[in-house]
């Protein structure tokens, strides 16, 4: 018999290693008891206050404007500051902080000249040119957490749209901000013919991202299409690759003393 909430059922958990809880282990009813009281109440309080104060504030920019295109000029100055003034505090409320990591021009070359040759870097550049292609067209992260979304609007430089599911709609302040950045849903519960309908879609976006003179930010791809404890990658989705348009590979990694943000994981 297994000591409830301490242990867990390893003939069960390791056969989805990458859904399994990773952080059982750490749990402590000396911490979490106390917390449930007297941490998680403000925080839950100070989070929807603050994405409820964004929410407002870029409805109240967004008036006479179509919320199918990004701000521009002054109204996407004040856009942009309360979106990077408001972030950090709601990843404070979730009990963490960030930290960016950009590798070098020439790590990046030396890790993919492996795959792609000596000259890729010509390549991409002359491929780019020839598609007049002003920004790459979209971000292609892991996802272990609704927090993940909160961690790439804290870039400073621009705010990515989203591809999530279609049961987001339902969510009237959730829906908002997926319009406010410009989002495309994702019905995964299509058949082919629609699927391919979302492909094009987003086919389409990237293309207009890239060449647009209006400031698009890039589509954020979960790649894998689900999210995971962060421990291994599964297989990719087609949705990020197929137009073959260009792409930041980006990757998220949490540090926690007790409780994964996976909180999806069983």
């Amino acid at each position: 018999m297994h000591k409830r909430h301490r242990t867990v059922a390893e003939e069960r958990d390791s056969k989805w290693p990458l859904w399994r809880r990773i952080d059982v282990p750490k749990w402590s009813r000396l911490s979490l008891y106390p917390g449930a009281f007297f941490g998680l109440v403000p925080r839950f309080i100070l989070g929807f206050a603050v994405i409820f104060w964004v929410g407002f504030w870029a409805k109240i920019f967004y008036i006479g404007k179509d919320m199918k295109e990004p701000l521009t000029g002054f109204r996407r100055r004040l856009f942009l500051f309360m979106w990077n003034t408001s972030m950090p505090v709601l990843i404070g409320v979730f009990g963490y902080s960030q930290q960016t990591v950009e590798i070098s021009q020439q790590d990046v070359f030396e890790l993919y000249a492996k795959y792609l040759g000596p000259n890729w870097i010509e390549e991409e550049k002359r491929l780019l040119a020839q598609r007049g292609a002003k920004r790459p067209s979209a971000i292609v992260c892991n996802h272990i957490s609704f927090i993940d979304e909160i961690v790439l609007l804290n870039i400073k430089e621009f705010k990515p749209s989203f591809t999530p599911g279609g049961f987001i709609r339902d969510f009237p302040i959730g829906d908002h901000y997926i319009k406010v950045l410009q989002g495309i849903y994702v019905d995964r519960d299509k058949d082919e013919s629609g699927r391919d309908d979302i492909v094009n879609q987003l086919k389409e976006r990237q293309e207009l991202i890239e060449t647009s003179d209006l400031p698009y930010g890039p589509i954020v791809f979960h790649a894998e299409g689900a999210s995971s404890n962060g421990t291994a990658i599964s297989k990719f989705k087609r949705g990020a690759f197929v137009s073959l348009k260009t792409v930041i590979p980006s990757f998220l990694e949490y540090e926690y003393e007790m409780v994964s943000p996976a909180f999806e994981c069983v």
